[in-house]
């Protein structure tokens, strides 16, 4: 004969897995306890006993909870797998028993027994102690109680189930108790830790958000930087643009004037050839004119020498007063008196065309000069444009590197610019998942289920922080002497208690004094209006009694 075992939802039958095995229960592993008989018509052999096990639904459902499962649905599973379970006890009762799973935990050796008893099976080996199963989260238990109470027909169910039961031990079949004190510290450690993820997600969004307004500070400067950089390569290529124009246009001017400046030296080196020929033609007809006129000097010389010699020979003929003067003497005298007028005349003509020849050579060497003038400051404004081309040069040079530079940075801002923008998408993302992560957070059963015990909480929080503030103002008061107060009330220091704190909670009502400076009970009995107000009197004394002339010790 085998064993085959059956169990409802989350029931940790597995805790029971050394106990089933030792009573013949095989293939554990390969088994699906949950599932198999709840099939219509579940395969039934004779020679197969069956052990179904299972839990309370409130124990179930708080375990699916944790497990991460939908109360609901827990709750609906646990009735169907349960009532799947009765009806196949109900149809095989002879050979199957139907035991709870913590019953058996408890005590192995009882579930050993009854298998033995009622199955007719024997276990092989020792029985040793089991774990003890895992218990749910308080807070779903709470949960998981209050839905099984508000469903009348899985509370029928239970019974239905119980009586089915094969009991253990003498224990009650009821829903598990839950401590509300222990409750309420697991509520108020998880509201803690609520609280410090809170503020953990609430530090890394104000983390991510002064990266992000770092980044996007940092994304505005390399911005600026880049606008800057910008409109400084505009202006550079601006200023460029005008050098390349401005040298453009000097070459240009200068190539235009160098070559007027050629043509008009080549014009001026003509004309002046020109020139020079027609002086050099007037200097060889001034030679041959004053080589003329030299010649008709000597023969005027030589007819003035024959005219004296002819009136000397006058004169002496004159001296012959009776020798008369001859035809022929006379008018060979008139020829020599008109070849002499013509000479003279000739010679003042030859000497007119020397001063006008004279006065056309000045002005030639005139016009020449200030030719060679004009030709000499057309060379020197070119050398002084190429100087200024030559210097203009490394200042192009400078502004090509420049350009060069405001390029590479220009391409390194824009791929920073881009890394930037990736690092901010990503710190978008993580922040939306912070912030759907809380969403779930709050919107969970957990968080609305523990809404009032997180007033509470928040409550004690804001009675501890006024306890804590209080107890801070007495320290500091000379009518407090916390070593005398441990001395005087022995049992707050066994209970290691705070001094401040234990005389704020409980020594005034209970009339303990702070000090030997200051008497609670005299204090509210002299006091009435503190006594009414329900102010610890010590606090009332230091904050407002002092000042008001009040007494410590009435």
């Amino acid at each position: 004969m085998t064993l085959e075992v059956g169990t409802t939802p989350h029931s940790q039958w597995q805790v029971l897995a050394p106990v089933l095995a030792a009573l013949g229960w095989e293939n554990a592993q390969d088994a699906d306890p949950e599932a198999w008989y709840q099939a219509e018509k579940a395969a039934f052999d004779p020679h197969t006993k069956h052990l179904l096990l299972h839990t309370r639904p409130e124990v179930s459902v708080a375990r699916a909870i944790d497990a991460g499962q939908s109360p609901a649905d827990a709750l609906e599973a646990w009735r169907h797998s349960a009532e799947q379970l009765i009806a196949f006890y109900k149809r095989h009762r002879a050979n199957t028993v139907v035991v709870e799973v913590c019953d058996a935990v408890d005590d192995p050796q009882a579930l050993v027994s009854a298998v033995e008893q009622y199955l007719q099976l024997t276990a092989t080996g020792d029985i040793a102690s089991l774990e003890s199963l895992p218990e749910p989260t308080a807070v779903n238990q709470l949960i998981a109680n209050q839905l099984v109470a508000q469903n009348t027909p899985v509370t029928s169910l239970c019974a239905e189930l119980e009586a089915c039961t094969l009991p253990l031990s003498d224990k009650a079949f009821h829903a598990p108790a839950l401590c509300l004190m222990d409750l309420y510290k697991q509520l108020q450690v998880s509201s803690q830790e609520e609280q410090d993820t809170r503020d953990q997600l609430q530090q890394a969004h104000e983390e991510l958000q002064e990266q992000l307004e770092s980044e996007r500070r940092a994304h505005a400067q390399t911005r600026k930087a880049l606008e800057e950089s910008k409109e400084e390569g505009e202006l550079v290529l601006k200023q460029l643009f005008h050098v390349q124009e401005e040298l453009e246009a000097r070459y240009l001017t200068g190539n235009q004037k160098t070559r007027e400046q050629l043509e008009a030296k080549q014009q001026v080196s003509s004309e002046a050839e020109r020139l020079q020929a027609a002086l050099n033609s007037e200097k060889r007809s001034h030679s041959e004119t004053q080589n003329a006129l030299q010649t008709l000097q000597a023969e005027s010389d030589k007819l003035r020498n024959e005219l004296s010699l002819a009136q000397k020979q006058l004169k002496n003929q004159k001296s012959e007063r009776d020798a008369p003067v001859s035809k022929q003497q006379a008018i060979e005298n008139g020829r020599v008196q008109e070849r002499l007028a013509s000479e003279q005349r000739e010679h003042e003509r030859t000497k007119n065309i020397l001063e006008e020849t004279k006065e056309e050579n000045d002005l030639i060497l005139h016009q020449l000069f200030k030719v060679q003038e004009e030709l000499e400051r057309y060379y020197l404004e070119n050398m002084r444009i190429t100087n200024e081309l030559t210097k203009l040069k490394p200042r192009l040079r400078t502004y090509e590197a420049q350009i060069k530079e405001n390029d590479k940075n220009l391409h390194t801002y824009r791929k920073d610019n881009q890394q930037l923008n990736l690092q901010l998408k990503r710190h978008k993302l993580v922040a939306s998942r912070l912030e759907q992560r809380l969403a779930q957070i709050q919107n969970s059963i957990f968080w609305k289920a523990a809404a009032p015990l997180r007033r509470a909480a928040r409550l004690f929080s804001r009675t501890n922080a006024r306890i804590n503030k209080q107890a801070k103002l007495i320290r500091k008061s000379p009518y407090f002497d916390a070593e005398w107060y441990v001395k005087q009330y022995p049992d707050v220091a066994k209970n290691n208690a705070d001094p401040a704190k234990h005389y704020l909670r409980f020594g005034a009502t209970e009339e303990r004094n702070p000090s030997k400076r200051f008497s609670t009970k005299a204090y509210l009995e002299a006091y009435s209006d503190v006594a009414q107000a329900g102010m610890n009197p010590l606090v009332h004394f230091v904050m407002h009694g002092e000042a008001e002339g009040r007494s410590p010790k009435p």
